[in-house]
């Protein structure tokens, strides 16, 4: 009988997930339909070394939010099962690298689909607001999938939750709608063959709405704070001493039916170790061209600079106010902005500002044929 098989994987070869039932039936169901895994412990309890442990479990991993020191960058070591890997870095970023990369205005969802693997890390962007961008633009693309067969889903890593809502109120997104936003995320992500993993280091520190919406709830160390009150029926099945004590590979499963379960997952070998330069072991190197500025609460960024010069080269009739209606934006700011494109072409031969973003306008003068001050 042949080996069942996960990407280019053989799962008998992966690290086993062994679970012990206390109640009932518990188990993960064999990873054949989307699911919500939170995990919840404190630092060092080994959150995101189960969450690794999970993904595999999956054809398909979207390495989405790691922590500063590109802990995500693990599945390209030579000890990962991994052979496939797309890396997702930040626009005006390249690398030198033997993976494959692409920068974020150009992913496709194709492009996480045909990979085992896709990542992207901080190291990979210029700053947080361009790296939070990144994460919108690759959560939104996941909304395009429609249709998917049988078991080939799509395994999510959100290693810092804390982190993914604040990249939404980097947004311009107020936290209640953040926090309504990434609720919806998790919940609609199901229909579109999409597993979640979420690293939470309190569970009170999430919506309710969130914590619900979890098919699976994983209990990690807790230290001395204990379980939250409405999970305190933990104690009558397990002694309090084994939350407050509990070992990186251990942890407790608490299912949406009330099964409840006791699990073991091995360290993995490729797992990130504290103190590891990822980048200089993998021989990463990354040259940061000129960094796109973001749209703020009271400028425009460099995006809406571009598409107001695109808009207008492919008004026809032209009209400046007619734009700033469309935009919502006054006719003098559109006239400023189509000035200094206009200014820089005639001084150094493109625009700076549509260069940054890889407009194919940068050196496409914006003029009015109605008017006599052209270029």
């Amino acid at each position: 009988m042949p080996r069942r098989m996960v990407g280019s994987r053989f799962y008998k070869e992966m690290p086993p997930i062994t679970i012990k039932p206390v109640r009932w039936n518990a188990s993960f169901r064999g990873f054949k339909r989307p699911s919500v895994y939170s995990i919840c412990g404190i630092k060092d309890s080994g959150k995101s070394m189960l969450n690794e442990a999970l993904a595999l479990r999956h054809p398909m991993i979207l390495d989405l939010m790691a922590s500063r020191d590109n802990e995500s960058l693990c599945w390209l070591r030579d000890t990962s099962p991994i052979d496939d890997a797309l890396l997702i870095v930040g626009d005006n970023v390249d690398l030198d690298c033997s993976w494959d990369y692409k920068h974020v205005s150009d992913v496709t969802l194709h492009d996480i689909l045909s990979h085992e693997v896709t990542v992207t890390c901080n190291s990979f962007y210029h700053n947080d607001a361009e790296k939070f961008r990144g994460v919108q633009v690759l959560t939104n693309l996941l909304y395009g999938r429609l249709g998917w067969r049988a078991g080939h889903l799509l395994f999510i890593i959100i290693r810092e939750s804390n982190s993914f809502l604040y990249s939404r109120t980097k947004q311009g997104i107020k936290m209640k709608d953040a926090k309504a936003d990434f609720i919806f995320f998790t919940r609609e992500l199901r229909h579109f063959g999409c597993s979640v993993g979420i690293d939470l280091l309190r569970w009170t520190g999430t919506d309710r709405d969130l914590r619900d919406n979890s098919e699976f709830t994983i209990f990690k160390q807790v230290g001395s704070k204990g379980l939250p009150t409405d999970k305190k029926y933990l104690y009558s099945y397990f002694h309090p001493f084994v939350f407050a004590q509990m070992r990186p590979w251990q942890f407790v499963l608490e299912r949406a039916d009330g099964s409840l379960g006791w699990g073991r997952c091995p360290n993995l070998k490729f797992h990130k170790e504290e103190g590891v330069n990822l980048l200089a072991e993998l021989g990463i190197t990354v040259e940061m061209g000129a960094m796109v500025i973001e749209a703020t609460m009271n400028k425009l960024g460099d995006r809406e600079h571009e598409d107001i010069v695109k808009s207008y080269i492919d008004m026809d009739p032209k009209s400046m106010a007619k734009l700033g209606k469309i935009k919502h934006l006054s006719s003098s700011t559109i006239s400023s902005h189509i000035a200094k494109h206009n200014r820089e072409i005639k001084k150094f031969g493109k625009c700076g500002i549509c260069d940054r973003v890889g407009s194919p306008i940068s050196k496409t003068p914006a003029f009015n044929p109605r008017f006599t001050n052209r270029l």
